[in-house]
């Protein structure tokens, strides 16, 4: 078999570990042999059928199959359409995209637009550790992305975009800013650690400060705002409003851990950590105590089932009001 097929066959049907994961990357990146590889890709993915792995009469499956296509440029899908790669370079890793197939990454070659691109895309129950060009550090929420210019380390400005939750740790660079796009604010650093929060849903765009600082930057400001660490600032884009307030950092950028132990803390800090792990956002009655403090270890669980242990150790209920909101009471 030929070698580059038999990795292929092998990276996109077998689980592999991530550091197998960001090897075949690497490789698919490399232009060496770069159209051998994208052929063998594109007759893989014609064999792939999606509704081997979600049901095709679910809404899931109607989704994900649409975020696919518009990832990849295309039209409105057809259920069970076939998708050419023909202008991806990165080709394989389109085949792990939002939880189709096996795999929980996204990289895509944009080598249609004038400037090109790349972008890095997290699938809905995964996240995803980066490295950018000049060595700094993403970790990217589930269903999240971010994206970059070619020349993102020669630019005289380090500039990404970000749509979703990410966790950045910034290698400073005194001579070129770096700047996140968070819709219509900007957040530019020289070197940090900072959380970004850019969901569509919740209907604002949020920046948490771990240490170091920042500068939001927006049309909306007459002049930038700077945070310290352990401040927030959310923009409401509906009033077009900045507000700055006092948190603890750690508590929005936790969702990167495997676990977080809860030592009587605070109901409070716990749904903070509990909105920015599982990507919801909790409506709490006025009357729930939010001071009392639990004691337990979060693992990687269900939201559903830690929800079910939160809600039980503080003796409050909770109903879905959708996909993104939970309502919190007595």
């Amino acid at each position: 078999m030929d070698i580059s097929k038999k990795i292929i066959h092998l990276f996109l049907h077998h689980p592999m570990p991530e550091k197998i994961r960001e090897r075949f990357r690497r490789w698919c990146l490399d232009p060496a042999d770069a159209l051998h590889k994208e052929q063998l890709l594109e007759e893989e993915w014609n064999r792939l059928d999606p509704a081997s792995v979600l049901d095709p009469a679910s809404q899931d499956y109607a989704r994900k199959l649409r975020r696919l296509h518009r990832e990849m440029g295309v039209g409105e899908p057809r259920m069970g359409l076939r998708i050419p790669l023909r202008w991806m370079r990165a080709a394989a890793a389109v085949l792990v995209v939002a939880g189709i197939v096996t795999a929980n990454l996204l990289i895509i070659r944009d080598q249609i637009a004038r400037h090109s691109t790349t972008t890095f895309i997290t699938a809905d129950n995964s996240k995803g550790r980066f490295t950018l060009p000049d060595n700094t550090v993403v970790w990217l929420n589930a269903g999240s992305r971010i994206t970059f210019a070619e020349n993102f380390d020669r630019a005289d400005r380090r500039y990404v975009r970000l749509d979703g939750e990410a966790f950045f740790d910034v290698r400073k660079d005194s001579l070129r800013p770096f700047i996140v796009e968070l819709g219509a604010m900007q957040v530019k650093v020289l070197g940090t650690r900072f959380n970004a929060c850019n969901i569509e849903a919740f209907g604002t765009s949020e920046v948490t400060l771990l240490n170091g600082s920042v500068e939001i930057i927006s049309q909306q400001l007459k002049s930038p705002l700077r945070l310290v660490p352990n401040e927030s600032c959310v923009y409401d884009p509906r009033s077009q409003q900045f507000t700055v307030k006092a948190v603890t950092a750690s508590n929005y950028c936790n969702w990167r851990r495997d676990s977080i132990v809860f030592e009587n803390t605070p109901l409070a800090d716990i749904l903070t950590n509990l909105e920015h792990r599982y990507n919801v956002r909790f409506q709490v009655d006025s009357n729930v105590d939010t001071s009392i403090g639990l004691s337990f270890t979060l693992q990687p669980e269900k939201l559903e089932n830690t929800l079910d242990l939160t809600t039980t150790l503080a003796n409050l209920r909770y109903r879905r009001i959708n996909e993104h909101f939970i309502h919190i009471y007595r």
